[in-house]
């Protein structure tokens, strides 16, 4: 497989397997897979958790206007849990 450029992607890049023109997401297999944010967005979100910034700080600091989501990606850099 080989790292290609994909504008349409979420994360710009995709894995592409050449002999089937096969491609599958650069978050396939990781702890990203099941994210809809962008890699950009998760980073930050972990700088965030990390540093322990409250969530409605990072709703405006992000462009969040879900709570839910925010729930949602605190649990899962808590227990790694999607």
């Amino acid at each position: 497989m080989c790292l290609t450029g994909r504008a349409e992607s979420p994360d710009v890049f995709t894995w592409k397997y050449r002999p089937c023109n096969t491609r599958v997401s650069v978050r396939t297999g990781s702890f990203f897979a099941k994210c809809g944010l962008s890699t950009q967005k998760m980073v930050m979100m972990m700088y965030y958790w990390i540093y322990e910034v409250k969530l409605k700080h990072v709703m405006l600091f992000e462009e969040i206007d879900s709570w839910d989501t925010m729930v949602n990606y605190n649990k899962l850099l808590s227990f790694g849990v999607p």
